[in-house]
């Protein structure tokens, strides 16, 4: 009896291994246990979410910038979307679109792009990284940000999260004109914003509290 239980037991494990799957950014291959790895470090990762929620703090903790950038480490930004259940792929679009006009506007405004079509190939463009969530008693879709951002802007945060506010307020005008997101309709107009000032160690724990086994509420834009 013993040794049926065991069998079937180790069946179902077999089984719940094959039937997992893990979304971006990580990948894997046939050996589940052994090869599941980041697709930008190359480096094995565990799935369980404590340990992958310590290689973020820990990357954090130890992040080496490019020249002339800064990773903000005493701030970071909160957008929410202020609605239950909105979808989070529609939100990682809307935040995917602040970041471009942002860029563009930024860049330009302190010289450091003489076309806002260069933004992307700028070594100095703003670089989010923020983790998705939704809250446990409304369930509204929220995200909070860790910024890298050029020199020049370091000691201007304020700055920043007032041009994200210019942004969204312009979206929503433009909205309803209809020049943005006519497939995806997305609400601007109920979007918020906060720039928290904590200490580096509560930018780093509270942005990645909810890190998922999957690792797929994290973007990089």
């Amino acid at each position: 009896m013993k040794n049926d239980l065991r069998w079937n037991m180790s069946r179902l494990q077999i089984k719940l291994k094959k039937n997992r799957t893990i979304k971006s950014p990580v990948i894997e291959t046939r050996d589940f246990k052994k090869t599941i790895i980041c697709r930008t470090t190359k480096e094995f990762l565990h799935p369980r979410k404590d340990e992958l929620r310590e290689i973020f703090r820990n990357a954090f903790e130890n992040f080496q910038t490019p020249p002339n950038q800064v990773f903000i480490d005493n701030h970071f930004i909160t957008i929410s979307s202020n609605m239950t259940n909105y979808s989070i792929d529609r939100f990682k679009d809307d935040i995917r679109l602040i970041n471009k006009i942002l860029n563009k506007r930024i860049l330009y405004r302190f010289d450091l792009i003489k076309n806002k079509r260069h933004y992307k190939k700028s070594p100095d463009r703003i670089v989010f990284y923020q983790f998705y969530e939704q809250s446990n008693d409304k369930e509204l879709t929220h995200c909070h940000m860790n910024l890298q951002v050029p020199e020049i802007l370091e000691k201007k945060l304020d700055v920043v999260h007032q041009s994200i506010n210019q942004i969204i307020k312009d979206l929503q005008i433009q909205r309803r004109r209809k020049k943005y997101y006519l497939k995806n309709k997305s609400y601007f107009s109920k979007f918020s914003t906060e720039l928290s000032n904590r200490s580096p160690k509560i930018c780093r724990q509270y942005p990645t509290k909810k890190t998922t086994i999957y690792n797929d509420n994290f973007e990089c834009y």
